[in-house]
C-alpha cells in the first residue's frame, strides 16, 4: 500500500544501513530487494515476519489507504485491533536484500579505518581498504 512498492518495483536496487554505538562502526549494505507477497513462494519467511510482529504492529497493515484523508468519526486503533489474523494479510510484504556490496567504516581509533567489498561474477567476494 506505501510508495515504497512501486519504488521497488522501478529499481529493485537498496539499501540498508545500520550503526553500532557501542563499537562506532556503520555498515552499509549494497543489493538487489525481493518483494515476499502473498504470491511468493517462501511463505513460511512471511508467516514467520508477521507472527514475529506485535498485535500494534499488525494492526497497522488494517489501516485505511495511506495518504488518503483522515477519517475523524473511525479510530484507526479501534477498528483496526479487532482485524488481526494470525495469517498475513495480502498487504503485508516482506523484504529481502541479496547483499552484493559491504562498505564498513569503523570510526574507533587514529587512523579511522574503512573497507568497501563487492560480490564479483563468480559470486567471490573482493574487499578493499578505502579513505574513510
Amino acid at each position: 500500500r506505501s510508495q515504497k512498492v512501486a519504488e521497488i518495483s522501478t529499481s529493485d536496487q537498496g539499501e540498508v544501513c545500520w550503526y553500532f554505538t557501542h563499537t562506532r562502526e556503520q555498515f552499509r549494505l549494497a543489493g538487489r530487494l525481493t518483494l515476499i507477497g502473498a504470491e511468493s513462494e517462501d511463505q513460511p519467511a512471511r508467516r514467520a515476519l508477521w507472527s514475529s510482529l506485535s498485535d500494534a504492529a499488525k494492526s497497522q497493515f488494517y489501516w485505511p489507504e495511506p495518504r488518503l484523508p483522515l477519517d475523524e468519526e473511525n479510530s484507526i486503533a479501534e477498528r483496526s485491533l479487532e482485524h488481526v489474523s494470525d495469517s498475513p494479510p495480502v498487504v503485508f510484504l516482506g523484504l529481502y536484500l541479496s547483499v552484493s556490496a559491504v562498505d564498513h567504516l569503523h570510526l574507533r581509533g587514529q587512523p579511522q579505518t574503512r573497507w568497501v567489498s563487492k560480490l564479483d561474477g563468480l559470486g567471490k567476494w573482493m574487499s578493499a581498504p578505502v579513505n574513510p
